[in-house]
């Protein structure tokens, strides 16, 4: 009933007749060549009423005399034009070098003048996002958005917490949940790969930031929403063909960024753990373990089989080797990446169509490794009746593939990281062995007919056949029905399916293969040999596939009535299914030539060849399946009153089911809400400013949610990869109880902000302050352990934060030359309110969330320096000075030192854009302030093992003394794990991350036809780009990129041509 009583009071006020109004013509042109501006925006400051302007740049626009239009084109400067008559206009509008103004803000539901909204957003338009070259999206809205932080440490893409983009919205609401915004494309929930999306077909995209902007989207929202849009034709536009095409270099990564032991030290330790007997256990090890190339020289001279002048001779020709150059030399390489797109768009009264292509191959760094991706995005909509009833179809069409035949690094099988002096490429190119067993093993080995045994690193990378195919594709239809001036209706349905197919072979001559053949090879007494593992390949493959299905119907209502007041609202009902299946399988023996594998036993039990005492090996069982099905239902209402463009009132509420909350929380039917005020400040009589032209106010409080898909109401648990070792039958893991309260996440945000604008745009931005609560929260709680687990998952945990945004665009110099710059600043602040589960010892270093401190926080063993007379680090128990590291270990978190955020409290941008005729020179630093990094030492452990370390080896304590100079400890009398763990997590190792960072610069150049009759296109662009320019200060003194401990990406350049035809 209630939606009856909704539809028909829409109806009612769509009969309320308006005060007469008058129709308004002119023109959006270019300044300086006087082409017109297609789909430049045209509002009225008085009635609200927006249309685009035509291929032509003209407008006609329904006016109440006397107004005042905003018209507006990303990348040019925003005009208030006052009308007091009905004469035809001439707008002309000049470039801004990127400076955003006047944007049109996407939520996915509907599209809105920044002037009638009550939220916080952050819109970023298709001349900024052209500034980079990269093939990702999120890459290219970077720097360009307050209150968008990019986590390139800490619960970035990788580790804990991993996420799919590595960036947050106003910090992370959530603890255990992935911590991305919401990714809306095209009106719904984009759930594929965020890197299938290409750039180039991306018109704007918006960044929801708080509860008003963001809560239509509900459960999904609580880590803000980010909105793309991608390029649509326009109605009674002239077909335009446009081409983008670039090519990028980037240099080989800087392998000896980090220190690391030198081969000289390596070799010297591995002289003394000799001359110790370290060695003589591994001699006699089962298995004869390879070891390294001198201790196999000091062994031969202890054995007399090498006289000691030649030991040493050989021994001092590999001190100047560094493994580092042969990886540099053959392992790595120019990075060359291609991108090439070309769109056609246009449209006639009744029809408008876009359709654009795109190809991307990247060769990368890493010999082996590349990724290419064919994109196609077509959309056309045709008008009947008049355009009354508009039919949209849309298709979206990503296929990428990824070569990953080089890994990260090259290692050691069967031992440890390659040793530092390492040979890998002889002087004519050709692969050199690094043994992986003794010599004598690999002799009889051979004897006895198994396949060769040497460790080649090099030749791999010719062999590995390792790739992974991802098929997407989205097909959508929509149906909008303009019922009546005002009113209207709409149908949108999505089909969408992703498929990730891997495949890595393995031939017979990668030596993992060929390890796996020989370790379970049998001779029998006629000499005979037996492989469980036969000859062939090893096929490792994976198949991942998504389907998901959305459909929406909506009514949306917008009138202004009286010439004054002006009420837009929208009421809509969303379902979304999401049906998910994974498998991996392994086949042994495989034959490239008939596609075929060899049947093998897994149960049976095998003897190791090398080790005749282990005869429990088995084969490698690979064969896991998994599958989810999600199920969302929404309704969801949002409405907006504005009085005179002045006073704006707006509200909106949303209800959300689903499959994976309890029955519970499903029958209480909670929605999630806002409501926002905003105050055109500069619209008022009294407003008599004329520096200040445009002031407007806003508030807004509401709540968002956050789902976590790995939980569900009912009890789950996760069934094993094989077998257990007794009963040899197959079981599962009990992972969490049932939970029939189980719900999804809150987020209550309230948010001020002001936006302002001076005469001429000398200066303008935004300004937000929020605050908001994490409640709810999916946290670890201690549970029976009777229960076969002793901890259970649920709604347990709370957060709080704040912060302040501030963007600025001035103009400083506006004659022939121009000077425009923008700023984006963020201070933010997290805190854990609610959290049952105690951190220890354990866990705090990597992640575990602690009450009263930021989700991401650095906490260390306090440092009481080094002992003067031994150079042992010194720590604390109960206050006192100490050097019982076992006891130091177990510290309680409430005893160690809380250093700070582990992610910035304060980050921005700051871009200059200079201009002059033709040419446009962009240059973007960025800086990260207010936060904390853990940096790497040496672990004594790994280099009494004979594994190497960090270069700090060389700044040991070594004497008396040293203590003044150095903190890096002494070398101990042997390995003692818990003083390796003190160290390594000390205070003295921590350091400030805050650092300016000079991160790109773009240079342009404009032809246009109107000044160069010659060209045979309207307008063209030549582009340079150089990214990754290097640190310009930093708090620390270590040398190294507080953000890229491991090594920063290495500076890149680009050139590439854009044309219009």
């Amino acid at each position: 009933m209630k939606k009856y009583l909704v539809f028909y009071g829409l109806l009612l006020l769509a009969g309320v007749p308006a005060v007469a109004q008058q129709t308004l013509s002119g023109v959006v042109l270019r300044a300086g060549s006087d082409r017109p501006l297609a789909g430049a925006t045209v509002v009225s400051r008085r009635s609200g009423q927006q249309v685009s302007a035509g291929a032509d740049g003209g407008f006609k626009l329904n006016v109440l005399l006397p107004d005042t239009l905003a018209v507006s084109f990303v990348g040019f400067s925003r005009k208030l034009v006052p009308v007091g008559s009905l004469v035809s206009l001439r707008v002309v509008l000049e470039e801004n070098g990127g400076m955003l103004d006047e944007v049109v803000v996407s939520t996915g539901y509907q599209r809105l003048s920044p002037e009638r909204t009550t939220g916080a957003f952050s819109a970023i338009g298709k001349d900024q996002l052209n500034y980079r070259t990269s093939t990702g999206i999120i890459d290219r809205m970077e720097d360009f958005a307050a209150g968008v932080s990019f986590n390139r440490g800490v619960g970035g893409t990788a580790g804990v917490n991993a996420s799919r983009t590595g960036i947050s919205v106003r910090g992370q609401s959530t603890l255990f949940a992935r911590g991305d915004p919401l990714v809306v494309l095209d009106n719904f929930p984009y759930t594929g790969d965020i890197d299938n999306i290409n750039p180039n077909d991306v018109e704007s995209v918006t960044v929801l930031k708080d509860a008003a902007a963001a809560s239509i989207w509900g459960a999904q929202a609580g880590n803000g929403v980010i909105v793309i849009t991608t390029k649509k034709g326009r109605y009674n536009q002239r077909t335009q063909l446009s081409v983008n095409g670039n090519v990028t270099v980037a240099r080989r990564p800087d392998l000896f960024y980090v220190p690391q032991m030198s081969s000289s030290d390596y070799i010297d330790m591995e002289e003394k753990l000799f001359g110790e007997g370290y060695y003589q256990e591994l001699e006699q090890t089962p298995g004869y373990p390879g070891l390294t190339p001198v201790v196999e020289l000091l062994i031969a001279g202890r054995d007399g089989v090498m006289p000691a002048s030649e030991v040493s001779s050989r021994i001092d020709a590999l001190l100047g080797v560094d493994t580092r150059t042969d990886l540099r030399d053959y392992f790595y390489q120019t990075a060359l990446l291609q991108q090439y797109a070309g769109s056609l768009s246009g449209g006639t009264a009744g029809q408008r169509f876009n359709l654009s292509v795109g190809y991307d191959h990247n060769r990368y760094q890493q010999v082996g490794n590349s990724y290419s991706r064919v994109t196609v995005n077509g959309n056309y909509s045709y008008g009947f009746f008049k355009n009354k009833l508009e039919l949209q179809t849309g298709l979206y069409y990503t296929g990428s593939r990824n070569e990953l035949n080089r890994a990260a690094q090259v290692t050691f099988p069967n031992y440890h990281s390659v040793y530092p002096y390492a040979d890998l490429v002889d002087g004519s190119g050709r692969a050199l062995a690094v043994e992986t067993i003794r010599p004598e093993a690999a002799a009889y080995a051979a004897s006895k007919g198994l396949l060769d045994w040497s460790y080649r690193p090099y030749e791999e990378v010719g062999l590995s056949d390792n790739r992974l195919k991802d098929l997407n594709y989205l097909v959508n239809a929509g149906l909008t029905w303009h019922v009546l001036p005002g009113l209207n209706g709409s149908l949108l349905y999505q089909y969408g399916r992703d498929e990730l197919r891997g495949r890595n072979l393995q031939a017979q001559g990668t030596y993992y293969t060929r390890n796996e053949i020989n370790r379970l090879t049998a001779v029998d007494a006629d000499g005979n040999l037996i492989r469980p593992v036969p000859l062939g390949g090893i096929l490792d493959e994976s198949s991942t596939e998504t389907l998901q299905q959305n459909f929406r119907a909506q009514l949306d209502f917008e009138r202004v009535l009286g010439g004054r007041h002006r009420v837009s609202a929208l009421v809509g009902y969303e379902r979304r299914q999401s049906d998910g299946s994974s498998v991996q399988w392994r086949s042994y023996g495989y034959d490239v030539t008939h596609e075929a594998a060899q049947v093998v036993d897994y149960l049976g039990m095998y003897t190791s060849f090398l080790d005749p005492y282990d005869d429990s090996q088995q084969l490698v069982y690979l064969d896991e399946r998994g599958g989810a099905a999600l199920r969302n239902l929404s309704y969801y209402a949002n409405g907006a009153y504005t009085f005179d463009n002045r006073y704006t009132a707006s509200g909106s509420l949303r209800f959300d089911q689903s499959n994976i909350f309890g029955v519970n929380t499903n029958q209480k039917g909670v929605p999630l809400y806002s409501v926002g005020l905003g105050w055109n400040v500069s619209n008022e009589p009294f407003f008599k400013l004329a520096w200040l032209p445009y002031l407007k106010l806003r508030a807004s409080l509401g709540e968002n949610g956050n789902v976590d898909n790995s939980l569900s109401a009912y009890p789950t648990a996760a069934y094993e990869n094989g077998t257990t070792t007794l009963t040899r039958l197959p079981y599962a893991r009990l992972i969490n109880p049932p939970n029939p309260d189980l719900r999804w996440e809150r987020v209550r945000t309230w948010n001020v902000g002001l936006d302002f604008n001076l005469r001429n745009s000398v200066l303008g931005g935004s300004i937000d302050y929020y605050r908001k609560r994490g409640l709810d929260l999916i946290g670890q709680t201690p549970y029976p352990p009777s229960s076969g687990i002793t901890s259970f998952k649920g709604n347990y945990a709370s957060t709080s934060g704040s912060g302040l945004e501030l963007t600025l665009n001035s103009r400083n110099l506006d004659g022939v030359f121009k000077w425009y710059s923008g700023l984006v600043l963020t201070f933010q602040h997290d805190e854990v309110t609610g959290y049952s589960q105690q951190a220890t010892a354990s866990n705090v270093f990597s992640f575990a969330p602690v009450k009263g401190k930021p989700l991401y926080s650095v906490f260390s063993y306090p440092w009481a320096g080094l002992d003067g007379q031994t150079g042992q680090p010194q720590g604390t128990v109960d206050g006192q000075l100490s050097t019982d590291y076992a006891a130091i270990r177990n510290t309680p978190v409430t005893a160690m030192d809380y250093n700070g955020p582990a992610r910035p409290a304060t980050f921005g941008a700051l871009r200059n854009t200079f201009l002059f005729k033709g040419f446009s020179l962009s240059a973007n630093i960025s800086f990260r302030l207010g936060y904390y990094i853990r940096t790497q030492s040496v672990v004594y452990s790994d280099v009494l093992s004979g594994q190497g370390s960090n270069g700090d080896y060389e700044k040991r304590w070594m004497k008396p003394g040293d203590e003044s100079l150095t903190s890096v400890p002494g070398l101990p009398e042997g390995i003692d794990y818990n003083r390796d763990w003190f160290y390594i997590n000390s205070s003295v190792l921590v350091k400030k991350g805050d650092h300016i960072r000079f991160q790109d610069v773009n240079l342009s150049y404009t032809l246009d036809k109107k000044r160069m009759d010659w060209l045979p296109f309207p307008q063209a662009q030549l582009y340079l780009y150089a990214n990754n320019l290097g640190i310009l200060w930093q708090a620390n003194d270590t040398g190294l990129d507080p953000d890229y401990q491991s090594g920063p990406p290495p500076f890149s350049f680009s050139a590439g041509l854009k044309a219009d035809f």
